[in-house]
């Protein structure tokens, strides 16, 4: 009866658009001047970082503020850059900004969608991410149109894979798990 979807790395192209974002922000930022390494070096660098502290964030020991703009700060000191917090804030609300203007969608799912779509089946977006990217994500691809309505961890107070937030969102369809599929 209700068909549920994560957004990143299943719908939105999540590892295309972020390279791509951060191919534009290391060029606008000169970053490979000023750390004195190349774009592959930096982006390996920082996406280690970002994945520990994504895991943090998942496990509630990390905020989203500091998640913001540590990831940054961490690589850029792991490069030897001193005082750099005012740096990472303008990196910070770079990639936040301009990451969902990205509009590339998985190989498939603008077919997936529409299909489903033909078949009237009720979707749904169930994502970790961040309410002010996840919903410019679906807007700026234009998926916005399949959604009966997104449901963010943020908004619910858990996150994927705790069952409380699926729960919820049972609680919300007046559904059981039976009729839902994720």
């Amino acid at each position: 009866k209700y068909i549920l979807f994560d957004l990143d790395r299943t719908l939105w192209d999540f590892q295309a658009n972020s390279f791509q974002t951060f191919k534009e922000m290391y060029e606008t930022f000169r970053l490979g001047e000023l750390c004195n390494t190349s774009f592959d070096v930096f982006y390996s660098q920082y996406k280690s970082i970002n994945a520990v502290l994504w895991d943090m964030y998942r496990q509630g020991t990390l905020l989203k503020e500091v998640l913001y703009v540590k990831r940054f700060s961490l690589t850029l000191e792991h490069f030897g850059v001193g005082e750099c917090s005012d740096l990472s804030r303008k990196l910070g609300d770079f990639y936040v900004l301009e990451g969902p203007k990205k509009t590339g969608l998985v190989d498939g799912a603008r077919l997936l969608l529409d299909y489903l779509h033909t078949k009237n089946y009720p979707m749904y977006i169930v994502s970790n991410g961040f309410k002010e990217v996840q919903n410019e994500k679906i807007k700026t691809s234009n998926i916005d149109q399949y959604f009966t309505k997104v449901y963010l961890s943020e908004d619910i107070g858990y996150q994927k894979p705790n069952r409380k937030i699926f729960d919820a969102i049972l609680c919300d369809l007046r559904a059981n798990a039976a009729e839902c599929l994720m």
